[in-house]
């Protein structure tokens, strides 16, 4: 008989974020022999747009998904009614299935699921996805200076202590976490069962190898890049943390070096604020490419990559976070240009492989890493870069681990 799981999460599954680090390892984690039942809160635009295709993936893998509505306005009261439409809708599944593990992704999801932990004495574990009450200080979310900010800041902070003290298990992004986790909650957290598991990759889906010829050509002729242009990637989001002025000065003295490069930036958000930016740094917009896309054309939009780029401005809450683009890159077989002190990230570049560090934002260091990541192309081929990603990043490794702490959970209800 299987165990049911039941899956909490405040981002949905037809969110970008949810159809990369949430639906894979729950499909993957079906197929180990794990039943799960989902609660998701999904944006109305993208239920709308994606609902039938999630449906369909969904009902292959015998997952029963229970989408409600994202709400977080008017503030407060807006995410305590969604919290409670996502109560009201587990209470109503447990009564049928009897749940083994309840695993929460991030804090919102876990205050919720503690107090059913609590009410059906069953484990519960807690997925937090990086210190949250301050990312939302550090990323401009929350002003402390702000009263009720302040307040925000304070409750949440005594959440995140109370929700480590409540959790069967936890699950960290990073291995750079770890000792502040200790620091936050008392050494004895670590005694608790818990996986590092950062953001990883499903490398079937971002494989070069699966790539047709004919379709990329067609691909470079519409964004008009020739096939042996020297080309670097961004992919995601250009706001809060991410760093779009200095990776397009880096740019600017990638063109130093390869006058014909182009920028290749894959975002679903408005190309004005590039615009913007390569307008005051003096950059042809003629080089640069913005570009939305949904998961299914990720791959072949990355196989256009010579080097790709991540810039996430860094500070303390960052050393638990895991970019998710670090292994879709790498899984390309593409080197990458990251910035010191994000989570792991140090570590990842001891493979010289990987690509280079910039460990200050000038000219001296952009010049530097350019320099390096001509020479790793030159040295490396594709195939050992790729494999350098699922080393540390392959989807098989997290379902490897996410499945020993359910079992382990699991054995002490």
């Amino acid at each position: 008989m299987k165990n049911h799981v039941l899956y909490i999460s405040i981002d949905g599954l037809t969110d970008p974020l949810g159809q990369a680090q949430i639906l894979p390892y729950v499909c993957g984690l079906s197929n180990r022999g794990f039943q799960f039942t989902l609660v998701s809160a999904e944006n109305p635009r993208l239920y709308s747009e994606h609902r039938l295709r999630i449906e369909r993936i969904c009902t292959e893998f015998g997952i029963c998904w229970k989408p409600v509505v994202y709400r977080n306005s008017p503030p407060i009261i807006g995410t305590i009614w969604m919290q409670k439409q996502m109560r009201k809708t587990a209470l109503a599944a447990h009564k049928d299935l009897k749940f083994d593990l309840i695993h929460c992704r991030s804090y919102l999801a876990t205050q919720l699921g503690s107090a059913l932990s609590a009410d059906w004495r069953i484990p519960i574990l807690f997925d937090m996805r990086g210190l949250w009450a301050d990312e939302k200080v550090e990323g401009g979310i929350w002003n402390i200076k702000n009263p009720l900010h302040y307040a925000f800041y304070r409750h949440f902070k005594k959440v995140e202590k109370s929700l480590f003290a409540q959790c069967s298990g936890f699950i960290s992004l990073t291995y750079a976490a770890l000792p502040e986790l200790a620091k936050i909650s008392g050494s004895a957290l670590l005694k608790k069962p818990h996986e590092v598991i950062p953001c990883c990759t499903d490398t079937n889906h971002f494989d070069p190898e699966r790539l047709e010829e004919i379709q990329l050509e067609a691909l470079r002729k519409n964004l008009g890049i020739a096939k042996d242009t020297f080309v670097m990637t961004y992919l995601g989001s250009i706001s809060t943390w991410y760093m779009p002025t200095e990776m397009c000065k880096l740019f600017k003295r990638l063109q130093l070096h390869k006058p014909d490069a182009l920028f290749l930036i894959i975002t679903r958000e408005p190309a004005q604020q590039i615009e913007a930016i390569a307008e005051s740094l003096e950059i042809d917009m003629k080089y640069i490419r913005v570009v939305p896309a949904n998961r299914q054309e990720l791959p072949s939009l990355l196989s256009l990559s010579t080097i790709a780029i991540s810039f996430v401005r860094p500070s303390y809450s960052k050393i638990a976070s895991s970019p998710t683009k670090m292994g879709e890159y790498l899984s390309m077989g593409i080197p990458v240009i990251s910035n010191v002190g994000i989570g792991d990230t140090d570590k990842l570049f001891s493979h010289p492989e990987a690509g280079s560090l910039c460990r200050e934002f000038n000219n001296d260091c952009y010049d530097a890493c350019i320099k390096d990541v001509i020479e790793i192309l030159k040295s490396y081929p594709k195939s050992a870069i790729r494999e350098l990603g699922k080393s540390m990043f392959d989807l098989n490794m997290a379902l490897e681990r996410y499945e020993r702490i359910y079992k382990n959970l699991i054995r002490q209800k």
